[in-house]
């Protein structure tokens, strides 16, 4: 497995920690599951989106971002 596999896969589990405490830490201020996943998936489209999982033009972690309700993307995407 070369570095690049293992940071990718070390990423993914980051990510996926990160997702499930948002939701925990969140509670009633977070969207269901569903919008979470779609919200994630326009980001991971954008040209804004960074290999970091933050975005460009707002700075902000979206695997934590995409969690809360009241949070709009920037680029008016979600």
């Amino acid at each position: 497995m070369s570095i690049v596999d293992i940071l990718k896969h070390k990423k993914e589990e980051l990510f996926d920690a990160m997702s499930k405490k948002g939701r925990e830490k969140f509670g009633e201020r977070a969207v269901s599951p569903d919008v979470y996943e779609t919200r994630l998936g326009i980001c991971n489209k954008c040209e804004q989106y960074a290999f970091t999982g933050n975005c460009k033009k707002c700075g902000c972690f979206m695997a934590m971002k995409a969690w809360l309700n009241e949070k709009k993307c920037p680029m008016g995407k979600w």
